[in-house]
């Protein structure tokens, strides 16, 4: 007996991303659709990434382009715990 086809929902779906590169020669491949799965936390093109700590703890990450922040992530915690991340 044949095995039976299984039906594929949205929850059985895995994300899936695709990468592309501006030249042959650039050896950066950008995620195509990075932006548009997850739009929340999608990062911008950096150059540097600045770690910043408070008792031990991430608490902050800037990505910069050219000495220009493109992006922050905030991290907090609760009672050691990570309870939030936020990107501005």
């Amino acid at each position: 007996m044949a095995d039976p086809k299984k039906v594929f929902d949205s929850p059985d779906v895995q994300p899936v991303a695709l990468y592309v590169k501006d030249t042959v020669a650039d050896i950066h491949a950008k995620a195509l659709l990075a932006p548009t799965l997850n739009p929340g936390l999608a990062i911008p093109e950096h150059d540097t990434i600045l770690l910043s700590y408070t008792s031990g703890d991430l608490t902050q990450v800037d990505y910069t382009l050219s000495t220009v922040t493109q992006a922050t992530v905030t991290l907090s915690y609760t009672s050691g715990d990570l309870t939030s991340v936020v990107k501005s």
